[in-house]
This record gives structure tokens, sequence and C-alpha cells, in this order.
């Protein structure tokens, strides 16, 4: 390990590319990972082996801890006395960008398939999405991803939920319905305002008919009104002109 690739020597890396100065420190921290690798598989995993099982031997108090941002009573007398264990190690801040970046771009093509093929495509699911995103705020170097990103499990949760209800109508549909609806109403006003029409125009024919027939009849009565009354005078007027005219001697 040199003083270049440590930053100890400040005229070691002038006049270098930017990749040379990367493969330099990049170097260095290949060998430093391999050293924390190395102790972390050979004594640190077989320490809090040893830990935990003195703690499920001797300690059978339920104690009360956070998982998952929920409080949960855990009894460590009923764990088991061996865990499949996972050792991580911190790679550095340049590493971490370099992982940032990589997930990132695994993120934006995920982000295309979805939006290509949708939620339910056979080559990525939502939870993964959402896992990715997650390993990026974890990377970033903050602990709770629930602040920024749901878990995969509740995703899974609200999925469910949303399968059991009904499934929601199309806009494009709700609003072709809507529109045949409102034609349809505005459709029989419509005719039932015709009918109102029709109905009022033959009241009034009926009404002019029947006023008609009543005003012939009148005439009619007045006629023969007078008609009689012509022959009752021209009765009369017979009579006296009949006694006016002298008798045959």
């Amino acid at each position: 390990m040199s003083a270049a690739s440590q930053g100890l020597d400040a005229n070691a890396l002038q006049s270098s590319t930017a990749s040379a100065v990367a493969a330099t420190v990049r170097g260095a921290q290949v060998k430093l990972e391999s050293y924390a690798r190395t102790m972390a598989e050979t004594g640190v995993k077989d320490l809090f082996k040893g830990i935990l099982a003195l703690v499920s031997q001797h300690d059978n108090t339920p104690q009360t801890m956070r998982l998952r941002n929920k409080f949960v009573p855990l009894n460590p007398a009923e764990w088991k006395s061996q865990f499949d264990t996972v050792v991580q190690v911190g790679l550095g801040t340049t590493d971490d960008e370099t992982k940032i970046a990589f997930l990132t771009q695994i993120a934006s093509k995920q982000e295309q398939i979805l939006m290509q093929l949708g939620p339910q495509n056979p080559i990525v699911t939502m939870p993964q999405y959402v896992n990715t995103l997650r390993s990026i705020v974890e990377i970033g170097g903050f602990k709770d991803a629930d602040q920024y990103f749901n878990s995969p499990q509740m995703i899974a949760q609200q999925q469910a939920m949303q399968a059991q209800q009904p499934p929601q109508p199309d806009p494009a549909v709700a609003a072709a319905q809507q529109k045949a609806q409102m034609d349809m109403q505005i459709a029989q006003q419509k005719a039932e305002a015709e009918i109102a029409l029709k109905r009022e125009r033959m009241q009034a024919e009926l009404q002019l008919e029947r006023e008609k027939m009543q005003m012939e009849m009148e005439i009619r009565r007045q006629e023969l009104a007078m008609e009689a009354e012509l022959r009752v005078a021209k009765a009369v007027t017979d009579a006296e002109i009949s006694t006016n005219l002298p008798r045959a001697q």
C-alpha cells in the first residue's frame, strides 16, 4: 500500500488522469476490503454466534425491541442457537458512489420495463423496484429506508387489499356511459316535450271544433227562430188580408 493510495503524499498523484487516480485508490481499497472480510468471516462471525448462544442459554426474560419500526416483545430463550450470518463490510465513500450509480442505472431500467410492460410483466415486479430504491437509500448512509419508501411486504399487503376491492371502471368507459345516460335523458325529455305539445295541440283543436260546432248550432237555432217568426208573420199577414177582402155578392 503506497503513500499515494493512502492520500499521504500531496505530489504523488499530480499530472495523473482521473482513471489512474481511481485505479490507485481502488487498489488500496481492495486490500482493505480483503482484510476486513477475512476478519469478519473468521473472527466477528464466530464471536457473535457465541454471544447468541450465551444469550439464548442464560437470558429468559422477555424484552421489547423495535423491529421494522414496530415495538414487539422478544424472548431470547425461544431463539434458535444458530442463524445464517451474512457479513457486509463498508468499502468507503468511493465504492458507495459506484454502487449507487450502478443501482441508479438498474432502477432506470426497471422503471422503463414497468412503464412499457406494466406492473404485471414477467421481468420486474414492483417489490423488486422498491428493493432497488431502498438499497440506494441504505448505501447512501440512511439507516431507516422506511422514511422514504414502503417495504416490499407493505406493498404486497396493499396490492392484496386492492385485489380484493372491486375493480375501478375505466375513466374513458365511465365518461362514455355518463354521456350515453345524458343523451338518453335528453332524448326522453325531448320525446316527453313533443308528446305534451301534441297533446296540447289536440286539445286546442278539439276545443276549436267544439266551439265551431256550438257556433254553428247557435247560428242554426237563430235561423230556425227567424224562419219560425217569418212563418208566423206570414200567417198573420195572410189572415189579415183574407179578412179585409170584400165578400162576393
